[in-house]
């Protein structure tokens, strides 16, 4: 029997859940699973300590917390700003998803629900790809930053890697999803192009209008300072997003002169350019909904709330420095070094609120589960209940014979050497 639905916000409300409920929710599980990860990472870090300065490390007493040095703040900081970022991103995202859905399924105000459906779907086309890839790197690196305690069973880093490394791939690969984003994005900058009308009832993309001024910007950033504000970070975004979406057009339209289709046009110009674009477009978006909740928060929070924001936004403009300069953002070195230098100095100003914010953002010690993490900061006396509490920790396995070299098989085989 075939069923019918006649309604068309009821067509468009069962299109929406079928494609975008799972990947919603592998959003919210990667959001979730950073936030383990990253509460694993710092909490060790917190406790374990490593080296002296003056060469007193014999000493336990003289050694530092590892959450002391530079680089181990360098690489797990921008996953704790990630974690916060990510956090409050989804939880916006799927209240409005959840808007739009109930909107069809109600058949009311059914006016720009077919546009606000598409752009539903080219959001979490790139919101999904995003936050997977953002999980899955992060744990790994937090994996590393526990050193060889990391491997343990009971750390649970290599449980949550298990859990994440499948979410890029299923309810849509990564690498085809954000093909689907940059699809949307073309169209609306073909629009722009054409003189039509923009359709992005979410807005997500509302600044293509003033495409000419923000292509026309110009930025030296003199200064740490300078780089260190949200409307630095913003408009580098706006206008990165805009350069990549007016490159891939060329390039697309070049390769049609050719007198090739569609789908080769499309295929070419992935590499460097469409890819790119659907990734900073999910990052900018993920920011804008979080500058939206910082400016709602509690005024005691919003230091380092906004701290968290710059540091998350600031590391993944690092990563695409390249492309200020190919297309002439900005000149000289001072871009790119007040860039890192502000990361840097982010990570020093975040390092006494790093344990809070985790706090902050960490489920109960039952969800976390990990030796390496509980909130009561015993690292060591937990490892050691954990160790000894085992009823065989301290005897031979019951299998100890089937690998024993003088019962087994492989005193039959010996080295020709």
């Amino acid at each position: 029997m075939k069923a019918r639905l006649l309604i068309p916000g009821k067509i468009l409300g069962a299109a929406l859940e079928n494609l975008s409920m799972g990947r919603v929710g592998i959003m919210q599980e990667s959001s979730n699973n950073l936030i383990c990860a990253i509460t694993i990472a710092l909490r060790y870090a917190a406790v374990r300590k490593q080296f002296a300065p003056n060469g007193e490390g014999n000493n336990n007493m003289n050694e530092l917390p590892i959450i002391e040095y530079p680089l181990h703040q360098w690489r797990l900081f921008p996953y704790m700003a990630a974690a916060a970022v990510l956090r409050v991103f989804v939880s916006g995202f799927t209240e409005t998803y959840l808007t739009v859905v109930e909107k069809s399924a109600t058949s009311i105000e059914l006016e720009n629900l077919s546009e606000m459906v598409s752009e539903i779907h080219a959001l979490v086309s790139s919101a999904k790809p995003l936050m997977t890839w953002t999980c899955r790197d992060a744990t790994q690196e937090c994996r590393e930053a526990c050193g060889g305690h990391g491997f343990l069973k009971a750390s649970r880093l290599g449980e949550l890697k298990s859990i994440i490394d499948p979410c890029v791939t299923y309810e849509g690969d990564n690498n085809v999803l954000v093909q689907q984003t940059s699809n949307w994005l073309l169209r609306q900058w073909q629009a722009i192009l054409s003189g039509d009308r923009l359709s992005t009832p979410l807005e997500s993309c509302k600044f293509f209008l003033d495409h000419k001024k923000i292509m026309s910007t110009k930025c030296i950033a003199r200064s740490i300072s300078e780089v260190q504000t949200k409307e630095f970070v913003m408009t580098s975004y706006q206008w990165l997003i805009i350069y990549l979406v007016n490159e891939t057009h060329k390039k697309q339209e070049e390769i049609l002169r050719r007198g090739l289709d569609k789908f080769t046009a499309r295929n070419e110009s992935q590499v460097y350019k469409a890819a790119l674009l659907s990734k900073a477009y999910g990052e900018y978006t993920a920011l804008s909904y979080f500058w939206e909740k910082v400016s709602k928060a509690d005024k005691s929070l919003q230091a380092v709330l906004h701290n968290l924001g710059l540091l998350y936004g600031l590391s993944c403009l690092d990563k695409n420095l390249v492309y200020f300069y190919q297309g002439e953002y900005t000149r000289g070195s001072e871009f790119s070094q007040n860039i890192k230098e502000a990361i840097l100095d982010l990570c020093k100003h975040l390092k006494p609120d790093a344990l809070t914010v985790i706090d902050g953002l960490a489920p109960p010690d039952y969800v976390v589960h990990s030796v390496l993490a509980t909130s009561d900061g015993k690292l060591y006396q937990n490892l050691q209940k954990l160790l000894m509490g085992n009823p065989q920790s301290l005897s031979r396995p019951s299998w100890w014979q089937e690998i024993a070299y003088e019962h087994s098989n492989l005193s039959q085989f010996h080295s020709k050497l």
